[in-house]
């Protein structure tokens, strides 16, 4: 390695926290929100794995599951409840657009039935 490509630490600061923040500064949020609510529009409700499956092809949930909580606190998706990951097997939540009238209503994705 190069003395060029080398960027030391500054004193009390983690290089994990410092890569963090540049990979976060790095990623298209306002695509990746119209993304999300596109797929919960379409879909109905969906967990963070289902939503990245629709999106990138791939139940990757760490791609998406950040912005999801960005939605969450800006008011434009709320959580629906909860249901097991056909994946992980783990107990997910489940989230659908606010405000938009489908408490009632039931959908499905792949193999998994999701309600309210």
């Amino acid at each position: 390695m190069k003395d060029e490509e080398f960027t030391p630490r500054r004193p009390g600061t983690s290089a994990t926290h410092e890569n963090r923040g540049l990979a976060n500064e790095m990623v298209d949020r306002e695509t990746l929100h119209r993304k999300i609510l596109a797929a919960l529009k379409t879909h109905g409700k969906l967990s963070a794995s289902q939503c990245a499956l629709v999106i990138f092809g791939e139940p990757n949930r760490q791609r998406v599951a950040p912005r999801m909580t960005e939605l969450e606190k800006a008011g434009k998706i709320e959580q629906a409840g909860s249901t097991i990951d056909q994946w992980s097997g783990r107990r997910v939540t489940v989230y659908k657009i606010r405000n938009e009238g489908r408490e009632n209503e039931r959908r499905k994705f792949s193999d998994v039935w999701v309600t309210s």
